[in-house]
């Protein structure tokens, strides 16, 4: 019984580390089609490509796909969003905005 328990055990981890999405076979407008909709469990991956592709990227190439001075943040959606709630982020919680200063 106990080594029926750990053939299991030991092929669910094999399993679990084979199923991570590898985002190196999918283009880059794929990428981005599929920004917002990532596994979390995926992310990490996905932004490490993403980050990889943009960051070789000519600046036609940026221009193509409508990456802008921001790179791989405003590709991603990440904003800078301060402690305080200000910066670029939409919560609309800078210090002119209600928010703690």
């Amino acid at each position: 019984m106990k080594k029926l328990t750990i053939v299991a055990g030991l092929a669910l981890v094999l399993g679990m580390s084979l199923s991570a999405t590898d985002f190196s076979s999918y283009s880059t407008q794929e990428l981005l089609d599929m920004k917002g909709s990532v596994a979390v469990e995926d992310r990490a991956d996905f932004r490490n490509e993403m980050q990889d592709r943009i960051s070789n990227m000519t600046p036609e190439e940026r221009a193509t796909y409508d990456i802008g001075a921001g790179g791989t943040n405003s590709a991603l959606g990440i904003h800078d969003r301060l402690r305080d709630g200000s910066g670029t982020g939409s919560m609309n919680q800078g210090a002119h905005r209600g928010g703690r200063r």
